[in-house]
């Protein structure tokens, strides 16, 4: 019994503050173990600030390492597929070991081909399951909640003396011409394509838009689903919004006629635009109110809702060795980006393994389109590897248009010869025939858009990442020559 008198209650106090100090140490012991067993159950390491794609994907949970049912999936498929035979080094092999995908075979490659690539394919009608309502193309709000249904709107009835895809609209006291862009410049990023519009424009026939840099407007591929290069939730931009990117050179297509044999008061002019990612973002595919409950292999993408309302829309694609793309696209992107983190070689390098990890993990029980037509992976992939592979989207437009209106150029080729190229393209376009030296001058202009002194201070890549991304990408390298029958789409003189 404690009493309080004198020296007893002296030592009374003592041992109640012994005990209350005993208590609090078990409380805080208790909670220090709670804390070490809940982070190693889940695998907490100070780096992850970011959320992890593949949870939200659904796919695993650590995506910088190989979980055990991806590695049983790989090995058993590597026991049915040939392993690439590329001389890299042990531990380089030991990173790529896992990854071999089983892709189409060289008889489905051929046989794709063969459909695809028919030389006497005419233009080719796109059924859509679904029946075309008029829809009101003048809409005051440009900024709207919901993407609107390109599959669902009417296609504008265009003008026969215009060789630009045009058509008036309006009511009984207004009226205005409306145009959509002739030809599109669809990619790829980092190959070339803003200096190659650059020359297109010089000709006196090209009007450019109100974009970027007179060219993009990124509507196709990010815009119309608020999307950006790693966001989901911008503004959704309206086909109006669109169409309004187009209205100045508009009015000088309306205001320039010439004669053009038995057709009077012809409109000569085109524009056109040149946005990089058309080519090959086909993420917001699950915003399609046609797609509901079917599979990206099955639906409806960017080249089906350009030929709904332009179907004789010609495109203009340049790649680039997807390796040293990646580097350049890499370097570029690093000024949108929030990191302290310098760039070195090494940055790159560690963003390209946990690139090709994060692709492996979802391709372990996702398909191949499943993985590249998901916005939740591109936004956090730490490069973007998947441009590269371009034959898995050089096939979505040759399903939709004809060979003769896709020219497909190699940004190599392009940067020896500009002058044969700039001609080529323009034959392509069907444009007036300009006096030979003043293709010349176009052709010397100087170069648009070369790498910065401060992208060139970086240095190279370092050799064994270009082994990992050359070793990466053959596959797809193989694919692209076969699909186009040309092996300049090897590109075997760089590796």
């Amino acid at each position: 019994m404690f009493t309080f008198d004198g020296i007893n209650s002296i030592n009374n106090v003592g041992i109640i503050m012994r005990l209350r100090w005993r208590r609090w140490l078990l409380v805080f012991a208790t909670t220090a173990v709670f804390v070490i067993v809940y982070r190693a159950n889940h695998s907490w390491r100070p780096d992850d600030q970011k959320p992890d794609v593949l949870r939200e994907m659904q796919v695993y949970d650590n995506f910088a390492e190989l979980s055990q049912e991806y590695q049983k999936h790989r090995t058993q498929e590597q026991t049915e597929t040939k392993k690439p035979t590329d001389q890299v080094s042990e531990w380089f092999k030991s990173v790529l070991k896992p990854y071999v995908v089983a892709g189409e075979t060289k008889m489905d490659i051929e046989k794709s081909r063969q459909v695809l690539l028919n030389q006497n394919s005419q233009t080719k009608s796109v059924k859509l399951q679904h029946t075309a309502k008029k829809i009101d193309y003048i809409n005051k709000e440009t900024v709207v909640k919901i993407p609107d249904d390109i599959l669902a709107m009417e296609p504008p009835q265009y003008l026969p003396n215009y060789k630009n895809p045009c058509w008036y609209q309006g009511n009984t006291t207004t009226v205005s011409l409306r145009c959509l862009p002739y030809f599109q410049l669809i990619g790829v990023d980092k190959s070339g394509t803003t200096d190659l519009w650059f020359r297109l424009v010089q000709h006196p026939q090209v009007l450019q838009l109100n974009g970027v840099l007179g060219k993009e407007t990124h509507w196709w591929s990010w815009r119309r689903f608020g999307f950006d290069i790693w966001v989901r939730n911008a503004k959704i931009r309206s086909f109006e919004w669109y169409l309004q990117a187009f209205d100045r050179p508009a009015q000088k297509i309306e205001s320039t006629i010439e004669n053009n044999g038995n057709i009077s008061g012809y409109h000569p002019l085109i524009t056109g635009e040149g946005s990089p990612t058309v080519f090959w973002d086909l993420t917001g595919w699950d915003m399609f109110p046609q797609n509901r409950n079917l599979k990206p292999e099955d639906a409806y993408l960017t080249p089906h809702c350009i030929h709904h309302l332009t179907p004789s829309t010609k495109f203009i694609v340049i790649f680039r060795n997807p390796t040293e793309r990646l580097y350049s696209d890499y370097l570029f992107l690093a000024r949108f980006r929030n990191e302290k983190e310098k760039l070195t070689p090494e940055t790159f390098n560690y963003a390209v393994i946990r690139s090709i990890k994060m692709l492996q993990d979802c391709r372990a029980i996702h398909t191949i389109k499943s993985c590249l037509y998901n916005k939740t992976l591109h936004m956090h992939m730490p490069s973007r590897i998947m441009v590269g592979m371009y034959a898995v989207y050089l096939k979505e437009w040759y399903k939709v248009f004809p060979k003769s209106q896709i020219l497909v150029l190699r940004n190599e080729d392009y940067s020896k010869d500009i002058l044969g190229h700039i001609t080529k393209v323009y034959n392509f376009l069907g444009l007036q025939e300009l006096q030979s030296q003043t293709v010349q001058r176009i052709a010397s202009l100087k170069r648009q858009f070369t790498r910065s002194e401060k992208d060139l201070s970086v240095g190279p890549m370092w050799n064994q990442t270009r082994t990992v991304l050359n070793l990466f990408y053959k596959e797809y390298n193989t694919e692209l020559a076969s699909f186009l029958e040309d092996k300049r789409f090897l590109w075997n003189e760089l590796m």
